[in-house]
């Protein structure tokens, strides 16, 4: 499927031609929308091939042709060889110098088990000092080696990239510390006993922990009575690069030199002193092991972890954790752990990245008052808080004895750095269809929320629920819906299809499949894919056909371990099927769905700063603004705008922009701003905006590589597209540390502006972007 106007398409197969929601689909793709298919059975099949998109629609060009397999004559597909047809490739071809017979596998790939292996591996000598080898390029070596080859190994991943071997002799008793610097790919490290253990089944030590252009380490000890060859292999987890390889002792311990991993040796502590490890005075000292020893260091006048503190300011560590804004009694001083998980001073131990006050459970009273030592197993404990009465909080005047921290008063919340009265904005009584007294509460300083709004009646929790409430049922908040589980935890108003609608999964009130549900005897028991990506029972609306759901549903059924269950389920293919609405009330979207229409008559007629162009967004609207304004969703109006893209011109090949900074951009986009994204997620993290020239019948490769954060990229065609509603493409498919990228074409005959937006989930930080003009 090729589209050929401006839509993210979308291609997926099907057996059966009911299956709108996808669950018989047995192949999909979403940029390329290439899906190969293939009848491994012995009867004829009926396939349904869904020319679909994201969102919205165009035109197209849809081919189908006999598809590639392995045994039709060619080189196709997946393919390596077919048959005698090797491609071309040769033993030595692939690395293997000595040569041999190249074979081809009944599943078409290539047979090296008749290759002759030589090792290449180069020689390094005998390990005795500090070995550098810069510039190192793996694309220019082989890729014979595979870590997890035989299944497992000692990297957490498999190594499909190309490698360079290197053999080194390591004395006996001795080791180093071999680190690989990598430009441009993700490498990989592991060290072998053979050279041609091309599998890794005699893999001795590995590792893989970082992602493209990440440092990788580890250590070499050859702890035997006798020298040992060792093969270390630098390897990719896939593709290839330079690097800079370091071997590096690891010490020995004694000799009065500070070496290798050894935190000191004698007196030489590598110009370190106690204030380098958050002491304030003192003298370091170090033990037997070469490991320092912080006895003879103090804090001065500065708290430890563990100690009393209002302000970073109070603690050595420069970090508090006050009473007031984290609940522990009196505030406490913590530290951050080392790289090793561990407490530079012996009084502390690291819980959960901090170092904490070390203490013995069960033993005499070592942390101070309104803590307690919790244990941590293996002996181990730490001073947790455990507050009793309120004069152990001087700050809040209010001690929760359940939690064991201190909190501000009942009718109070932290706001800029006090406790101030609830107010009924912060208490968000309308969204749990309750009313709110603004001096209901505190001798009349502080509100509460009171009796349930007209048509609500009281639930089974802190909120009120509309008569006749009902699963499946038009909802706009989660207090809209029925049941006895807990609003946001399992009992969720879906905003995704028309009115809303009532969902519960893995509540309470789910009794099994194909049965009603506890409390409403129209509902129907079944399992759903739930926001945890996990299959869990849910709540829905049962049906017997169409006319039992409401406009814009349709009955759907769901063959599940009991048989057939039929539920009302959101229509996604209203062109083919309609809206269920018998009055037309509701429009036939481009996503499928069916939407109230938002625009009839325009609101934006006449609104301030804007075009007057109305945009349908789902049962709502956004009005089109003004270039230095922008829509705002919370307002319903254009607000003022100052586009901060920077021009990048038009041009030709790749251009990198390195150490960009998001950290110093805006934070006003969110791609899931109209509540449909095109990265998937939202971006509430910080930008930095590029706008760029596209010309016709070109195409952009862009390429996000962050550095400690979530990154997200997405491309519009406006710079005032805050809400990412023009988003032509968009990526959020790693995680932190992990590149994004996207593909955008210019199929028209004019040039075309775009503006990139280098974004994050959440968070900022640095990254390279990187533009390729095809």
């Amino acid at each position: 499927m090729v589209p050929t106007t401006q839509f993210d398409a979308s291609l997926w197969v099907t057996t059966s031609c009911a299956d709108y929601l996808g669950f018989k689909c047995i192949v999909g793709a979403d940029d390329p929308e290439t899906v190969v298919i293939h009848n491994d059975t012995t009867e004829d099949q009926t396939y349904y091939i869904i020319a679909d998109a994201y969102e919205d629609c165009g035109e197209f060009t849809l081919t189908v042709d006999e598809g590639p397999y392995c045994g039709n004559g060619k080189i196709d597909g997946d393919d390596q060889c077919e048959g005698n047809n090797l491609n071309s490739q040769t033993c030595a071809g692939l690395g293997y110098v000595g040569g041999g017979t190249l074979g081809c596998t009944q599943d078409c790939k290539i047979d090296t088990s008749e290759c002759q292996f030589i090792c290449q591996a180069l020689e390094l000598g005998t390990f005795s000092e500090t070995i550098i080898r810069t510039d190192q390029d793996t694309c220019a070596s082989t890729s014979l080696y595979n870590a997890r080859g035989a299944g497992t190994g000692c990297t957490d991943y498999p190594t499909n990239g190309s490698e360079i071997v290197y053999e080194l002799v390591v004395p006996a008793g001795q080791g180093g510390i071999v680190a690989v610097e990598p430009t441009g790919f993700d490498a990989a490290i592991w060290v072998t006993t053979s050279c041609d253990d091309l599998l890794g089944a005699q893999c001795i030590v590995g590792v893989d922990k970082k992602g493209i252009g990440g440092s990788e380490e580890l250590d070499l000890v050859n702890d035997g009575d006798s020298p040992q060859t060792y093969y270390i292999v630098v390897d990719a987890y896939s593709r290839c690069g330079t690097f800079n390889l370091t071997i590096s002792t690891l010490g020995a311990c004694g000799n009065g030199v500070k070496e290798g991993r050894e935190q000191c040796d004698g007196s030489d502590f590598g110009g370190a002193s106690c204030s380098n490890f958050g002491f304030i005075e003192g003298t370091l000292t170090c033990s037997a092991e070469c490991k320092l020893d912080f006895t003879n260091c103090n804090y001065g006048s500065l708290q430890p972890s563990g100690g009393p503190c209002t302000a970073d300011t109070d603690c050595a560590s420069g970090i508090c954790w006050d009473e007031l804004n984290m609940g522990l009694p009196g505030g406490s001083c913590v530290d951050e752990c080392t790289e090793e998980r561990d407490c530079w001073d012996p009084a502390n131990i690291c819980v959960e990245g901090f170092c904490l006050e070390k203490c013995t459970p069960g033993g005499s009273d070592e942390c101070r008052d309104a803590y307690e030592c919790a244990h941590l197993g293996q002996g181990d404990g730490f001073c947790d808080p455990k507050c009793t009465t309120d004069s152990q909080c001087f700050v809040t005047d209010h001690c929760d004895p359940d939690r064991g921290i201190c909190t501000c008063l009942p009718g109070q919340h932290v706001e800029a750095g006090a406790c101030v009265y609830d107010d009924c904005e912060y208490l968000d009584c309308a969204n749990l269809n309750r009313n709110c007294d603004p001096t209901g509460g505190c001798s009349g300083a502080c509100a509460v929320c009171t009796d349930c709004v007209s048509g609500t009646e009281p639930s089974s929790g802190d909120y009120c629920q509309p008569i006749g409430a009902a699963w499946g049922g038009p909802c706009e908040v989660d207090a809209d819906c029925p049941g006895s589980g807990t609003l946001g935890e399992d009992t969720y108003c879906d905003k995704s299809a028309t009115g809303g609608f009532c969902i519960q999964f893995n509540g309470p009130d789910y009794v099994d499949e194909g049965q009603p549900c506890d409390g409403d005897p129209n509902s129907v028991g079944l399992h759903m894919v739930a926001p945890s990506g996990y299959l869990e029972p849910a709540c829905l609306q049962g049906c017997t056909n169409d006319p039992d759901c409401r406009p814009g549903y349709t009955c759907s059924t769901y063959t599940g371990n009991n048989g057939v269950v039929s539920f009302c389920s959101p229509i996604t293919v209203c062109g083919t099927y309609g809206c269920n609405d018998n009055d037309g009330s509701l429009r036939c979207a481009a996503d499928g769905q069916c939407w109230l229409n938002g625009c009839d008559p325009n609101p934006c007629t006449g609104m301030q700063n804007s075009t007057e162009r109305c945009i349908k967004l789902r049962d709502s609207h956004m009005c089109g603004c003004e270039s230095a304004f922008r829509w705002d969703i919370d307002s319903m109006g254009c607000l003022p705008f100052s586009c901060s893209a920077r021009g990048l011109g038009s041009f030709t090949g790749t251009r990198v922009y390195s150490d960009q900074d998001s950290c110093t951009g805006t934070s006003d986009y969110n791609a899931l701003g109209t509540g449909v994204s095109c990265t998937d997620y939202s971006t509430m993290g910080n930008e930095k905006v590029y706008v760029f020239t596209l010309l016709p019948s070109k195409s952009a490769v862009i390429r996000m590589e962050p550095k400690g954060f979530d990154a997200s990229l997405w491309v519009t065609t406006a710079c005032n597209d805050v809400n990412g509603h023009g988003c032509v493409q968009g990526a959020d498919n790693s995680g932190t540390g992990e590149p994004e990228e996207v593909k955008i074409s210019n199929r028209t005959s004019i040039q075309k502006m775009y503006f990139i937006v280098a974004d994050a989930y959440l968070g900022c930080g640095n990254f390279d972007l990187t533009i390729t003009i095809r």
